[in-house]
């Protein structure tokens, strides 16, 4: 009989790389048609948007991201942006979508279109910007953000892509409105994901920004919609197969199907608990329970935190103050809110990754391998530590970057989680000044 068990490394809790893959994108075909199909549209001047929504975990970012892989190496020009949990800085998203284009500075044709979007801005004083009304800035900001992608999309069509828009504050969702009008004739694709859970009526019907911003915008029929339905069970034992390079037996993937309903990240996330216990064992090529009454926790945050728990002091605190940066992170900035050396910051991170995979890495870039997964860290951190962490966090963003190029965004963003009202104002402004010229 072929008996193969995943190895342990003598840990308690041990994640083990040489066993899981990472996972193809499966029973996606039909919806990476469909963005296709709009992508070749915009490309020949019909633009649209299209919502991918779905519960946390249905797979939207990851449907998208597939997209994207694929549309790389065609002449698409990719702005992405994604919007901020538990904060609402005004065009947030959008700042982040622009700011990769226009920060290269051998980037001629990001120098001149900057220069020429100053335009009528250009003479306009800090005094003068100080008597802007809401309104007033609102307009300038619409143009300004309306007449890039224009600028872009007439040399290469433009792929503008804004990742979890139920936490958008009420502007950028007024302006995805307005971009949607006015690139009914333009080479541009909008793509922006949703968690359809978070569309919600209160019991006197008052509704939430989102909500209404979907209502008015079908009215006036700007958008086309993918719905990321749940996995099958032939779906499910195709991805743990991708997963585990051999089937499940058949009874572990109903219990998965069940206890999961469908879920692709807590499929993977069961998966991977199931390793981290030494609890799969593999006969005649197939992946069965070591132990058939082990319980598979019934929310993804339970197994997330079980992870979690794995970790020692010093290692918790690294993901924690990560989870507070953000989705994404920069590893010298973590390393300069948590007062270490990059090399001994960096080496953490390596280590996080083989042992509990709550953070993945390439290159030089550092994530959470799920929005899910940095919000179930972020939610454990007590008020008094978030505000601490926000704190040294903004303090290190003054200290990372060069004074002309402040991250202003980011700073009100931080400033604002610290209670810091004055700072985060001061640095809104500055962002919304910094927009327009």
């Amino acid at each position: 009989m072929d008996k193969t068990e995943i190895p342990s490394n003598g840990k308690t809790c041990g994640f083990h790389s040489e066993v899981l893959r990472v996972p193809n994108l499966v029973a996606r075909k039909e919806e990476l048609a469909v963005l296709e199909r709009h992508l070749e549209s915009a490309a020949e001047g019909m633009g649209t948007t299209v919502f991918v929504s779905g519960e946390a975990g249905a797979g939207k970012t990851r449907l998208v991201t597939e997209f994207l892989n694929r549309v790389q190496k065609r002449e698409i020009r990719v702005l992405k942006g994604w919007c901020l949990s538990n904060a609402a800085v005004p065009y947030f998203p959008f700042f982040e979508a622009f700011s990769v284009y226009f920060s290269s500075d051998q980037n001629k044709d990001a120098i001149d279109l900057k220069n020429w979007l100053k335009g009528p801005h250009k003479e306009i004083s800090p005094k003068k910007t100080q008597i802007f009304t809401p309104q007033a800035w609102k307009d300038q900001t619409f143009l300004a953000v309306t007449k890039t992608l224009s600028v872009l999309s007439a040399k290469n069509p433009i792929l503008l892509f804004i990742d979890d828009i139920h936490w958008a504050d009420s502007a950028s969702l007024a302006l995805i409105h307005y971009i949607s009008r006015v690139i009914k004739s333009k080479r541009i694709l909008l793509v922006a994901t949703f968690r359809s859970e978070e569309l919600k009526v209160d019991s006197e019907g008052r509704s939430n920004s989102l909500v209404e911003t979907l209502r008015l915008m079908r009215r006036e029929d700007l958008f086309s919609e993918i719905r990321t339905t749940s996995l099958s069970h032939e779906n499910i034992s195709e991805l743990a197969r991708n997963m585990l390079g051999g089937a499940l037996q058949q009874e572990l993937t109903q219990k998965l199907t069940k206890e999961s309903q469908g879920n692709p990240l807590f499929i993977v996330e069961s998966l991977k608990m199931m390793c981290e216990r030494n609890a799969l064992i593999q006969e005649n090529n197939q992946w069965k329970l070591t132990n058939t009454q082990l319980e598979i926790p019934s929310k993804i945050k339970d197994i997330i935190l079980q992870r979690l728990d794995c970790l020692d002091r010093s290692q918790r605190k690294v993901v924690e103050v990560a989870s507070v940066i953000g989705e994404e992170f920069d590893p010298e900035l973590l390393a300069l809110a948590l007062d270490s050396d990059l090399d001994e910051t960096i080496t953490a991170l390596d280590v996080i990754n083989q042992t509990s995979t709550l953070v993945d890495c390439k290159d030089e870039s550092y994530w959470f391998e799920h929005a899910r997964t940095r919000d179930s860290i972020y939610e454990e951190i007590s008020p008094a530590l978030k505000r601490l962490y926000h704190k040294k966090i903004a303090l290190a963003l003054i200290k990372k970057s060069e004074k002309s190029n402040l991250p202003f965004c980011e700073l009100a963003y931080h400033y604002n989680r610290t209670g810091d009202k004055e700072n985060a104002i001061k640095y809104s402004l500055a962002a919304g000044q910094d927009a327009l010229v």
